[in-house]
């Protein structure tokens, strides 16, 4: 008996679905996380300056601790953001960060960032 709407066995689709990057879903886990288990950075009221030493401590920390990610809430405001995304880049090619993305709440800017993290030997 076939059912409406569903394929039939010899129309599924037989490739596998590759599998997520793991940043990628550590990513995903931190977006979505509403608990304490990711660290969270608010930036709010700092300027440039005040905003990029409390990322270097913050991603010290989270990097010490063991963490994979790092939420920095910065606002939907441009320089903030601006800022978090340069030193997000610098700290890639220093092989501290390995992604980082803007986080999305219902397909728009949350004013949040997600960074997924190297973990240290």
């Amino acid at each position: 008996m076939k059912r409406k709407g569903f394929p039939s066995p010899d129309q599924t689709n037989t490739e596998p679905t590759p599998a997520l990057d793991p940043f990628d879903t550590a990513l995903l886990e931190a977006e979505i996380s509403a608990d304490d288990a990711v660290p969270t950075l608010d930036l709010h009221g700092l300027n440039r300056e005040e905003a990029r030493f409390a990322l270097q401590a913050a991603l010290n920390s989270a990097l010490q601790s063991g963490h994979d990610c790092l939420k920095i809430i910065h606002g939907n405001g441009d320089i903030l953001r601006k800022e978090v995304h340069k030193f997000l880049q610098e700290q890639q090619t220093l092989h501290l960060v390995a992604k980082f993305r803007p986080s999305t709440v219902n397909n728009q800017m949350a004013g949040v960032t997600v960074a997924a993290l190297y973990r240290l030997k």
